[in-house]
């Protein structure tokens, strides 16, 4: 994975009524910032061995936090 491009492709599922799935569709948001966290909060210049927690935020406001072990 490139930590460090400025473009992802994101899957976003609309539902119609929370029974069934509207679309399904595939577009590519423009990263503004994504920063990288430790354990304990502690912010890191990139990831590190362990378990990092990485906060992307993108263009149109939206953010996506999610946490992954580098071996």
């Amino acid at each position: 994975m490139d930590w460090f491009s400025t473009e992802e492709t994101v899957d976003e599922n609309k539902f119609n009524d929370l029974t069934a799935i509207e679309q399904v569709e595939s577009k590519t948001k423009r990263i503004v910032s994504r920063q990288f966290y430790n354990a304990l909060g502690v912010k890191l210049p990139r990831p590190q061995h362990g378990l990092n927690i990485v906060k992307t935020r993108y263009e149109d406001g939206t953010e996506k936090t999610y946490s992954f072990v580098k071996q």
